[in-house]
């Protein structure tokens, strides 16, 4: 299953979530059969967007000089479809991080 941002402004498609339970199955018969779907998701994701005229094709992430092995399968697999690495922020700004509990923050009016 995967779940996509499509951003129109930008021509830019971005992987929200992916998930495989490849790691559930019990032989490696099923368990390359789940990969091979997978990689066959991500190709009929990038003819759609393709196809709706979105420029990019973003994966979400790369962990880079990552030491965990799973990690760098999942970097192994996305390098594998070609295309370039761009380092991009991410991140929350303070104040929208802190809304949420803006509230609580202020004095109370009587």
């Amino acid at each position: 299953m995967h779940a996509y941002l499509i951003d129109r402004d930008n021509d830019r498609g971005l992987m929200k979530y992916s998930a495989s339970c490849f790691r559930n199955l019990e032989n490696d018969e099923r368990r390359r059969l789940a990969g091979r779907t997978n990689r066959f998701l991500h190709h009929q994701s990038m003819l759609w967007m393709h196809e709706n005229r979105l420029e990019t094709y973003d994966f979400g992430g790369h962990s880079y000089n990552t030491t965990d092995d799973q990690l760098r399968a999942i970097n192994y697999f996305k390098d594998n479809f070609g295309g370039e690495l761009v380092e991009e922020s991410n991140g929350t700004s303070m104040a929208l991080a802190l809304s949420p509990n803006l509230k609580q923050l202020l004095p109370r009016s009587r």
